[in-house]
């Protein structure tokens, strides 16, 4: 099966997504703050090493603001539409008794949906948790690069642009007894600053489920990644 039939039967999964944000979860929410700062570089030929810290601002909670160190290497000679990888992640809470220890694999299939660049990432955690049982958990991200490139039927003369619209939805599933517990759907621009720094600014619907219960959160996120 191609990565263009994979990420289009995986679409109305997507509009799903969206459907249950919308109409199925609590209206309450609290609000939350995402800035991270990383970089990415080429080692040794077709693997891709990626680091950055991201911090977790609570607004109403403070004693739920968190600090994620993420390191990842991707090796990227497959195909061009294929990427494996594994990396690394490491949790320290305000409260460093929960921090937490989260080794992972992934792979990405990238390809094309109705003329517009999109990819399907999916990845499997092992979570060391202090004090609690270890799990493991699935994620599985559907991104489509900027949309709106869908009603444009000049796709031969388009140029590159500096900024580029994406959007977003990502499924969790753990083995904690939870099963499916986490949705983020996300709307936001990727912004070139520089030849080789980029930004990029989003707002996200965050649905956890807690004990049986759904809440949602406003987050705002802004990420900034240095590419040498």
């Amino acid at each position: 099966m191609t990565a263009r039939r994979l990420i289009t039967y995986k679409y109305p999964l997507l509009v799903l997504a969206l459907f249950f944000h919308l109409y199925c979860t609590p209206v309450s929410a609290s609000t939350q703050y995402w800035p991270s700062a990383g970089i990415t570089w080429d080692a040794n030929g077709p693997w891709t090493m990626e680091f950055s810290e991201t911090y977790y601002y609570h607004v109403s909670n403070s004693a739920a603001d968190f600090t994620k160190s993420d390191f990842a290497a991707s090796y990227t000679g497959l195909s061009e539409n294929y990427d494996l990888g594994l990396g690394f992640a490491y949790l320290s809470p305000s409260n460093t008794e929960d921090e937490e220890n989260r080794p992972y694999v992934l792979a990405t299939i990238k390809g094309k949906l109705l003329n517009v660049e999109a990819s399907n990432r999916s990845i499997i955690e092992y979570r060391m948790q202090a004090g609690l049982h270890d799990s493991w958990r699935f994620r599985d991200k559907i991104q489509i690069t900027d949309p709106l490139e869908a009603f444009n039927s000049r796709h031969k003369n388009r140029k590159e642009k500096r900024i580029v619209p994406f959007i977003f939805d990502e499924m969790f599933v753990s083995s904690n007894g939870e099963g499916f517990d986490q949705n983020r759907a996300s709307a936001g621009v990727q912004i070139k600053l520089t030849k080789n720094a980029v930004t990029g600014v989003y707002y996200m619907l965050l649905t956890e489920k807690d004990a049986g219960r759904w809440s949602n959160s406003n987050v705002i996120g802004i990420d900034l990644i240095y590419e040498f």
